[in-house]
């Protein structure tokens, strides 16, 4: 069977080893390319902890001036490959949810429920960052905000770019 693979790079490589490994003549034709923002300010701080959505936002954030100050705290990841490139981005405390931004905002909300438990409610932390792509698929630090009111800080460290054309092949 023949097969276009239109994610962007570096994913579209890896799934279409897979595809290929399964028998399929497959071509590989980027609709978009992941593109970091130079310029993303992480901010002073301080932060409770770090949240990534997806492997891209590791990736684009790694050249960013202040990561390397971050690497010790909680970093909360959506899946194994973003909690994977979180760890080797020098990350030392990395908890993975599931592979949904639902799930991580519960996974998020239960580390948070102990400062409620305690009676102090949880905006008493200081904000998580997160570090996103520009266009969002689900309000994460609105969902956090309205449960007890978690802060979060998001910061656009990657953007998708549409291709303008298909490759010639």
């Amino acid at each position: 069977m023949r097969l276009v693979v239109t994610r962007p790079e570096p994913d579209a490589e890896r799934t279409a080893a897979a595809l290929s490994r399964l028998g399929h003549k497959v071509h590989v034709a980027p609709l978009m390319r992941i593109e970091p923002v130079a310029d993303a300010a992480l901010g002073s701080g301080p932060w409770s902890g770090v949240i990534f959505t997806s492997a891209n936002a590791v990736h684009a954030a790694a050249g960013l001036a202040g990561l390397g100050a971050l690497a010790g705290l909680r970093v909360f990841a959506v899946g194994s490959r973003t909690a994977a490139a979180a760890g080797a981005a020098g990350f030392r405390d990395v908890a993975q949810s599931g592979g949904t931004a639902q799930e991580l905002t519960q996974h998020i909300r239960q580390w948070a429920k102990p400062e409620r438990d305690r009676g102090a409610p949880a905006a008493v932390r200081d904000p998580l960052l997160y570090l996103a792509g520009e266009d969002l698929s689900h309000d994460l630090a609105g969902d956090l905000a309205a449960d007890g009111g978690i802060v979060v800080r998001t910061v656009v460290v990657y953007r998708a770019v549409k291709a303008l054309r298909f490759p010639a092949a």
